[in-house]
């Protein structure tokens, strides 16, 4: 017969159990935040009712507080939309059976944890600082398209614009922007004429892995099945970045700010093109940076002039989850992007330190890329289908 000081655990640990599993169920669902949330807080009263109740040792204590900050870094994840750490979410159900009234340890674990989780990874290539050299950077003034593979990316994607026959598109892409800078030559003395729009879209997507991650867009993740980031079952991706950026992007062309606009419109690719990299699908695909490294050697060598993908060409009506995952919506590129991607995740782990195992994987990887190149200039054709210019 179970002890009467046992039952308040045993009574807690199934509650915990079944908060848990119904939280997993619930942070599926995109627009339920707030559930999952009550969810959370509701198995952890829970749990510390009944722990309370059945006091422990120094030890098991310890261990305790530790597993309850990772319930209440969940919590606190979900209430403030930042990414979520899969592991705290994995520990969440741990956590619950157990959850300690001590407000210090939880604070504590709680904010180390979203700290953690908050610095998220680069997406294939942006970091010119640590690649380029001071003379790159003056010359490009700030984007150097040999070590970024993003900048790569929406260069080529104007190459394809122009030989699909999407001219006044390409031509919008490649005239002065007015407020740029004026352009460099490669000794770094400046020219005559302003930096292209094309510039100020790279700029943009440079920043997005640079000065406005943390503040804009802190998740570069997406699971193509859970439509999450690095909360791999809950939380807000890349997705949910992308459509901010794009109607950040919108409003301003609206309101006849071009600059702007390419801005933010570099912006919301660079996150398009994030969920095209294999290792973007969750954190717990090897490789994330070398594979990135593998990259950059070889975009030139497999650049792609021709052969968009664009809005009519998948996804016309519906997509994995409803009709707002259509290629009519930004949500929808990022998707489909990732779709593509999840079937490459396991050739992140040949790369490096060389080339794949063998050609197919090698052959799949370049198609791949060259594909991502092809959306990048179908997703600024939508960009402009959506504006109304140059039809």
């Amino acid at each position: 017969m179970t002890s009467w000081t046992r039952v308040p655990v045993a009574v807690s640990a199934e509650v915990g159990l079944a908060t848990a599993a119904l939280l997993v169920v619930v942070s599926t669902v995109p627009a339920a935040p707030l559930s999952t949330l009550a969810l959370a807080l509701v198995g952890a009263a829970a749990s510390a009712t009944g722990a309370s109740l059945h006091p422990v040792g120094p030890p098991a204590r310890l261990v305790r507080d530790v597993l309850a900050g990772a319930a209440a870094a969940l919590a606190l994840g979900i209430l403030l939309v930042v990414p979520i750490d899969p592991l705290a979410v994995a520990a969440w159900g741990l956590g619950a059976l157990a959850t300690s009234a001590s407000v210090p340890a939880l604070l504590g674990v709680a904010v180390v944890a979203q700290v953690a989780t908050v610095a998220g990874a680069g997406a294939w290539s942006a970091d010119e600082p640590r690649r380029a050299t001071a003379a790159q950077l003056r010359a490009g003034n700030g984007v150097v398209v040999e070590v970024d593979t993003h900048a790569f990316l929406l260069q080529q994607a104007v190459t394809i614009l122009r030989n699909d026959g999407r001219v006044a598109e390409a031509d919008f892409l490649s005239s002065a922007d007015p407020a740029a800078p004026y352009a460099r030559n490669a000794d770094g003395s400046p020219t005559t004429h302003r930096e292209s729009y094309l510039w100020r879209a790279q700029l943009g997507s440079v920043d997005a892995d640079g000065k406005n991650k943390a503040s804009q867009m802190p998740d570069h993740f997406f699971n193509w099945w859970t439509h999450s980031g690095k909360g791999t079952i809950s939380g807000p991706s890349a997705a949910t970045w992308a459509e901010e950026q794009f109607a950040e992007a919108v409003q301003a062309w609206r309101h006849g700010d071009r600059s702007t606009a390419m801005y933010h419109l570099g912006a919301a690719a660079h996150l398009v093109d994030d969920a095209c990299a294999p290792p973007h699908a969750s954190p717990f695909v090897p490789n994330h940076r070398a594979y990135e490294e593998w990259v950059v050697p070889r975009q030139a060598e497999h650049a792609v002039t021709s052969g968009g993908i664009y809005r009519t060409d998948f996804r016309l009506h519906t997509g994995h989850g409803g009709d707002e995952w259509s290629s009519s919506h930004t949500r929808g590129w990022v998707d489909e992007c990732a779709h593509r991607a999840a079937g490459l995740q396991i050739n992140t782990a040949h790369p490096p330190p060389g080339d794949p195992a063998d050609a197919a994987d090698y052959e799949s990887t370049i198609a791949h890329f060259e594909e991502t190149q092809r959306l990048t200039a179908g997703y600024l054709d939508f960009f402009f289908e959506q504006m109304g210019a140059f039809r």
